[in-house]
């Protein structure tokens, strides 16, 4: 429970750091910002998902409120966010220095 508290934590203060820094150029510029920082969006969610699972499965009801407040922030904020930056980046974009997910999949990389 105390793990699921703290990455809640981490994950509101990710939210605030980020508040009005939606706005990127190009697609180019997206992809480095969720390499570097956005990706946290993601991974502290999956963690605050895996604790407060845990704590629901042992009838600990406590985490309630605060999965209602983390789910809107990750699926409100943070997901429609990305989702319309992505959106307006140009269809069939690529960057030499990532491989396509095509490739990757064919050589066994998953």
């Amino acid at each position: 429970m105390y793990q699921a508290l703290e990455t809640a934590s981490d994950l509101l203060a990710l939210r605030n750091e980020q508040a009005g820094a939606a706005s990127y150029p190009d697609a180019r510029a997206l992809f480095a910002a969720y390499t570097e920082t956005l990706y946290r969006f993601d991974q502290l969610y999956r963690h605050f998902c895996e604790s407060a699972d845990y704590a629901e499965a042992n009838d600990w009801d406590i985490l309630k409120s605060l999965r209602s407040k983390i789910e809107n922030v990750y699926s409100n904020s943070f997901l429609a966010d990305l989702a319309l930056q992505w959106k307006q980046a140009p269809a069939g974009w690529t960057f030499a220095a990532v491989a396509d997910r095509r490739h990757t999949e064919s050589a066994g990389v998953l």
